[in-house]
């Protein structure tokens, strides 16, 4: 506790003694945690008890008391229901105290002087409340012949006493022992006395500490224990008691709240206080603020009442493990280099800690990370990476991937900006800042907790406590044995270091991480649950993760049952993805550029984990050196079910070890190895996969599989299994909508994988049941309602995506807002026909969830309403076109999003045959359309809704190496447009090859040649339209390329080919052209400040992209408003311009307000093009409000100016003055002295129609208080154009010190 010159507390109990009783054992609901009420407590120790612990008193003289004689303590229970003993002497002899099952206190004393009759024992009646503090004293009055219990200074019952005396003995005397159960709770303040206290003597000092030498007072515990073994007795005698097991806890206290109850008026002011304290079904709102604490506790709720811990409305709470290093820095020369070190107090941070001092573990400047001592230095690795795991970035951690050992600490390796080194010796820190910042003035704070947050130990875990919406900084968390504990919308940030503890779940079941996020984790598993079954996992994102030594360390579900993995996002770290626990579901996990070299998985099985588990909707994407999907070990696992997952640019897509798995839709390329590998291998008898069910897949190059469908090339295409390999290395980069490429940014990348039009992958697939067919299926996982979508058109699709459906699945961590837009912001190259699609924000239930989609660009203006989970928006867009466009879900918005349309458009089917044969043609990627006197070309285009015959349209091609000197070829419509490539009666090797129409003719062609066709005449709208190439002369041979050419070899894909892709190239008539208006956006708010001094910039841009020479641009604001005669009046701003943005000051807005004096308005602007050719017309005109954001001011519209009184007045410390002005006006508002001296100026400027507010806080100009006396204050409004006064006034006011 305190020093003895600490001990009196001088607190008088001024309410009665029921108002102390409900007090103490009524209790809110809703407990309340502020760190700052930190300062106004004085911290004090409480002894806490488990059931096992005691402290062993001895037997000395002073304990002996055969007479009158008083106990008394606080104490809080963990529980009723077992009979306990707080303390005990001899049942027989000196006296015993027991709490009964029923919570009822008994107290025996006797005459044996053991623990045998005679004796006798009286009752408290009244029970105790479980895990309150509450104020307990047994009265022995001998001499009165009368034993009294008192609760909280309650007499609760009293009864005659039979014997005059007890029998002392030789029994040792005991706290928290006797002969049942030990006690479990909490235990203060305990005092002995040897004479028979009255009530009045009770309840004056029941709340105040003692010295020690009060009369009468034989034994005295304030249980200010810091750690070892021993009790303190204060009394002159000595009697120190011996520990065994108990341990200290914290306890706060003030005159005020002698015992906190979490209250508004007594909050707690640690998280550890207000969780010793939590009982089931409370909320604890935790205030705003950094908590620099190690909590643990093993408190236990349940499910009807939980305890959910949760920041204040609107308010950031963070569980803290640094703490501000507020000692001085000085330079420091370092070989060289200046630097910066301090030395920090060991003791003062103990004393912070609660706990032992072991040093400072990670630096944070301003909340960033500074860079432990590198031998070879790299950037910050919490900052974003410009590279991926195929071309990283120089100069990081990513690119050269360091051991711990380059991790020194050493002083002599601090010599590069952000890297700093703690000398353990000396207590020094050393900081090199980065570009010469000082460290002084900045906010530098060290981790000094390992952990930050402990529950549960064995066999006796927390249950039911929630986490919400609390951020966990530079510290760990452990679970033991614990059920149902739950963080959601968590973050987790710099939970470990090198050799620091990881965050852990160990044991027990039901642990849940919803809408999470772990970042800059280092050292080991950013996560591991093990033997925790039944784990949740749901909307979390890791990133930027295990930059030193992460290899191998996944987020680990080992040796645990029925976890889910849903809606996950593992990205940009230095280790593999998932390892997933047994019978687990894993769905919607986006793993992504992870950087691991080692045999790792994004998604990795064992043995057991395969076993009856389920993958499903999951992208893997750029983990070059590991593999997308492995069930591993030898030998592999049985059972498992994984359909619709892309592999992309992985070392293998899937290894898939084992048998009897049901392995569907699966799109893998562009794999280091194997796509796809179902092998036998690592199994019995080495007879892997020999009864796996294998269907509507998609393998670029390798494809190794010993299921039953892969055993020929009849089955594997009767299952819908597409190998590139087979078909002279095809690219199903070709077939889809896009692809994701290894030469491009993360950024740049297109995460489209549907089938093309026209694609091979289109109805090629087989029926598979619960999986294809739109019925949910009840597998060991079933499926959530309306998840397995029924395939489109004639069959399903092959592949993970099906042409034509309404919902494209978007894996990984949803925001709270719509997001992750296909085709991606500031997209190009888009094709004319499209489906936008994007993913909805994270909500734990989407009954009724709806999405309002807006498009707009050159002929569209569409507004859509969607129900979930469909998120496609089919469109006709027209080339060249610019569109925005934005989802909006339950009021959130995902922002405005923009791409530009192809002014390409690709042909969905092309193909050259040889017309002496008769027959149907494999769908096959033949890279020439070759046309000589026995081969024909044929080309087919859907033209979209957004053509009509004002396009002009050109028919592009381009020769490739083989051409005949000379050659001609000639252009014809081909009437049939229903052909395709596909093996069925349309066939376009069994169809009639009449050509229609001759169109036009290209002569003289040679190698490499660009050739185009004005096609503007043919096509005059939407629609199929087919062309024949056909030689003009039997001797012509012509060899052009067709959309599928291809580049990289092999195994590589290389974007460019589109460049020499036929296609039809569209220009828009002139008149289609028009300008749209970009910033502001319309009908956006744009707000005065304080000052006007700023600017607003507009600007806009053609709807179509176009390069325009010699355009200048008429920009216009208005502002209407009435003129009070009935009608409406116009103030103009125009600005001819030849760039496409302007700048306006609100200055020149406000002044238009002034002149209409409005005291805010809706502004109006569009824009005209013109040229010496054109007159090109805004799409549309936009608006936006000026609006003044100043709480001290009240838009009404006052009928004259007016002065208020000022309120308070007379004032102290702060008054506040109102001015009403009915007009614009530029005004002054002055306090004078009684002899007319300017004191302050407390406004001036030009100001609003309306109310205006003023604070002043009694200070002069120059900040000075003010002296008592009357002071003036004087307002003067004048016209803001010709500065004459309008109005003038002034009131008296008084300062009173």
């Amino acid at each position: 506790m305190y020093g003895i010159s600490e001990k009196r507390w001088n607190m008088h109990v001024a309410i009665s003694a029921w108002m102390i009783l409900t007090s103490l054992t009524i209790r809110a609901e809703e407990l309340y945690v502020v760190g700052d009420s930190l300062s106004k407590y004085e911290i004090n120790n409480t002894l806490h008890f488990d059931g096992f612990d005691d402290v062993d008193l001895g037997n000395p003289a002073q304990l002996q008391i055969t007479g009158d004689m008083t106990i008394e303590m606080w104490i809080k229970p963990s529980g009723i229901g077992y009979r306990r003993n707080p303390y005990s002497k001899a049942v027989g002899g000196e006296g015993t105290i027991y709490i009964e099952e029923s919570g009822t206190l008994s107290y025996y004393y006797g005459t044996d002087g053991g623990n045998h009759g005679p004796y006798q024992g009286v009752n408290s009646v009244v029970p105790l409340e479980p895990d309150i503090w509450q104020h307990i004293a047994i009265v022995r009055d001998l001499t009165n012949m009368e034993l009294r219990w008192y609760i909280n200074g309650q007499l609760t019952n009293s009864e005659v006493a039979i014997y005059s005396a007890a029998t002392s003995g030789t029994n040792h005397a005991f706290i928290g022992k006797g002969y049942v159960f030990k006690y479990d709770g909490e235990m203060d303040e305990f005092r002995i006395w040897n004479l028979a206290r009255t009530q009045a003597e009770i309840q004056e000092s029941m709340y105040t500490e003692l010295i020690g030498i009060e009369d009468g007072l034989v034994a005295y515990y304030p249980m200010d224990v810091e750690s070892g073994t021993t009790l303190t007795d204060l009394t002159p005698y000595t009697n120190h008691g011996t520990i065994s097991g108990a341990e200290p806890v914290k306890r706060y206290r003030s005159v005020d709240c002698f015992f906190l109850s979490g209250d508004t008026e007594c909050p707690f002011p640690t998280i550890q206080s207000a969780m010793l304290y939590a009982q089931a079904g409370d909320d604890i709102l935790i205030r705003e603020g950094r908590y620099s604490e190690h909590v643990e506790f093993n408190t236990q709720a349940t499910e009807e009442k939980p305890i959910i811990l949760k920041p204040f409305p609107g308010e950031l709470v963070i569980m803290d493990g640094t703490i501000p290093i507020l000692s001085d820095w000085e330079p420091y020369d370092n070989g060289g280099y200046t630097i910066y070190r301090t030395q920090v107090d060991s003791a003062a941070i103990a004393e912070m800690m609660g706990k032992e001092f072991t040093g400072i573990h990670q630096l944070f400047m301003d909340g960033r990370m500074m860079m432990p001592a590198q031998e070879v230095n790299f950037k910050n690795p919490i900052d974003p990476t410009t590279g991926t795991p195929t071309y990283p970035e120089p100069g990081t951690v990513w690119e050269v991937q360091p051991g711990v050992e380059n991790q020194t600490n050493l002083l002599e390796h601090v010599d590069s900006p952000e890297e700093w080194s703690y000398d353990s010796t000396t207590m020094e820190v050393f900081l090199f800042p980065e570009d010469g910042q000082v460290p002084n003035g900045r906010e530098i704070r060290g981790r000094v907790f390992d952990r930050i947050l402990q529950m549960g130990e064995r066999n006796l875990g927390a249950e039911y406590i929630t986490f919400k919406g609390i951020e966990f900084f530079a510290g760990s968390f452990y679970l033991k044995d614990t059920e149902h504990i739950t963080f959601e919308d968590c973050r987790f940030s710099f939970s470990s270091e090198l050799d620091s503890e990881i965050n852990m779940v160990s044991g027990g079941s039901h642990v849940v991480f919803r809408n999470c996020v772990f970042e800059y984790i280092n050292g080991a598993n950013v996560i591991r649950i093990t033997r925790c079954d039944d784990a949740l996992i749901e909307n979390c994102y890791f990133h930027h993760n295990g930059w030193t030594s992460g290899t191998w360390e996944y987020i680990n579900n080992d040796r645990s049952y029925d976890a889910t993995f849903r809606y996950v996002t593992v990205e940009n770290a230095m280790s593999p993805g998932i390892f997933v626990g047994m019978r687990s579901l894993t769905e919607y996990c986006l793993i992504r550029n992870l950087y691991d070299k080692l045999d790792g998985a994004g998604l990795q099985r064992n043995n057991a984990a395969t076993y009856l588990s389920t993958t499903r909707y999951c992208w893997i994407i750029n983990c070059p050196a590991i593999n997308g999907v492995r069930f591993d070990s030898s030998p592999g696992g049985t059972y498992g079910k994984i359909h619709h997952v892309v592999s992309v640019r992985n070392r293998r897509g899937f290894r898939l070890k084992g048998d009897h798995h049901k392995v569907y839709h699966l799109t893998a390329y562009d794999s280091q190895t194997n796509d796809i590998r179902l092998d036998r291998y690592k199994y019995t008898n080495n007879e892997g996969n020999f009864h796996t069910d294998f269907a509507n897949s998609i393998a670029a190059i390798v494809l190794t599989c010993d299921a039953p469908n892969c055993s020929n090339r009849a089955k594997r295409d009767s299952a819908g299994i597409w190998w590139g390999w087979e078909m002279d290395y095809a690219k199903p980069q070709l077939e889809l909508a896009t692809y994701i490429s290894r030469y491009q940014s993360q950024e740049e990348q297109r995460y489209d994988f549907r089938p093309r039009k026209g694609s091979a992958f289109i109805d090629a697939g087989v029926l598979v049941d619960s999986v294809n067919d739109g019925q949910d299926y009840s597998y060991y996982h079933p499926s959530m309602p309306g998840q397995n979508r029924r395939f489109v058109g004639d069959a399903p699709d092959i592949g993970a995506y099906e042409y034509g459906d309404s919902v494209y699945w978007i894996p990984g961590y949803r925001y709270p807002y719509p997001s992750f837009p296909i085709p991606r912001d500031g997209a190009d190259k888009v094709q004319p026909d499209y489906g936008l699609a994007w993913n909805y924000p994270y909500k734990r239930d989407y009954s009724n969830t709806q999405a309002t989609t807006m498009v707009s660009g050159p002929g569209v203006y569409r507004t859509e309403t969607f129900n979930y989970p469909n998120n496609v928006l089919f469109g006709s867009f027209q080339p060249m076109g610019i569109y925005t466009w934005s989802v909006t879900v339950d009021g959130k918005s995902g922002g405005t999003w923009s791409f530009q349309v192809d002014d390409k458009l690709y042909p969905i089917n092309d193909r050259s045959i040889d017309i002496t044969q008769d027959g149907p043609i494999d769908h096959l990627q033949i890279e020439t359309l070759t046309v000589s006197e026995n081969d024909i070309a044929f080309l087919k285009f859907d033209v979209p809704a957004s053509i009509d015959d004002s396009w002009n349209i050109m028919l592009n091609l381009f020769t490739g190496t083989s051409v005949t000197d000379g050659a001609g070829v000639a252009l014809y419509t081909f009437d049939n447009t229903d052909w395709s490539e596909q093996d069925n009666e349309r066939n376009i090797g069994i169809i009639d090859h009449t050509p229609g129409d001759a169109l036009d003719t290209l002569i003289n062609l040679a190698p490499t040649l660009a050739c185009s066709l004005d096609l503007s005449s043919v096509i005059d709208g939407p629609g199929l339209y087919s062309f024949i190439l056909a030689p003009l002369d039997s001797r012509d041979r012509v060899e052009f390329w067709s959309k599928e050419k291809r580049s990289g070899g092999i195994k590589l894909f290389t974007p460019g080919g589109e460049a020499f892709f036929p296609h039809l190239s569209f220009l828009p008539g002139i008149g289609s052209v028009k300008i749209v208006l970009s910033e502001p956006r319309n009908d956006s708010t744009i707000v005065i400040g304080g000052s006007t001094g700023d600017s607003i910039k507009f600007s806009w841009r053609h709807s179509h992209a176009l390069e325009l020479e010699d355009m200048n641009y008429q920009f216009r604001v208005r502002l209407p408003f009435a003129n009070g005669k009935g009608g409406i009046d116009t103030l103009t701003i125009d600005n001819d311009l030849s760039e496409t943005s302007a700048t306006i000051s609100k200055a020149s807005l406000v002044e238009m307000l002034m002149e209409a004096n409005l005291p805010y308005g809706t502004f109006y602007w569009d824009v005209v093009g013109n040229s010496e050719t054109m007159t090109m017309e805004v799409l549309e005109s936009y608006h936006f409000n000026l609006v003044t954001e100043d709480p001290n001011y009240e838009g009404i519209f006052p009928d004259e100016y007016g002065l208020h009184h000022n309120y308070p007045n007379p004032f102290n410390a702060i008054t506040t003055i109102f001015y009403d002005l009915a007009e614009w006006s530029k005004i002054s508002l002055i306090v004078y002295d009684i002899i007319g001296h300017n004191v302050n100026t407390l406004a001036s400027g030009p100001k609003a129609i309306g109310r205006h507010r003023v604070t002043w806080y009694g200070r002069d100009s120059h900040g000075k208080k003010i002296p008592s006396g009357i002071y003036f204050y004087h307002l003067i409004a004048r016209d803001p154009n010709t500065g004459r006064i309008i109005h003038t006034e002034t009131k008296k006011m008084m300062h009173l010190k």
